[in-house]
């Protein structure tokens, strides 16, 4: 077998995730996440407290932006994500 290749670093100023608003006082729009942003958000003590042999549970829908936080925190710390 041959070694995977290594792991490709989006760029800080690339598009992670496209939100889309409701339109609620206007009409609805998409607003671009970049992964700069994204992982700023998710740089926090958090990630190191969980190991690769522990779950987190998402009971939430998967669309949403605070979900996408949810998402990549067991992703960053190699853990397991239960939905």
């Amino acid at each position: 077998h041959e070694p995977p290749p290594p792991p490709r670093r989006p760029a800080t100023d690339a598009v992670a995730d496209i939100l889309y608003t409701s339109g609620t006082t206007g009409p609805a729009k998409a607003i671009t996440v970049t992964h700069g942003n994204m992982m700023y958000g998710r740089a926090r003590p958090t990630i190191d407290t969980l190991g690769e042999s522990e779950y987190l549970v998402a009971a939430m829908p998967l669309g949403t932006s605070s979900s996408q936080g949810t998402i990549s925190l067991p992703l960053l710390s190699r853990s397991t994500l239960l939905t």
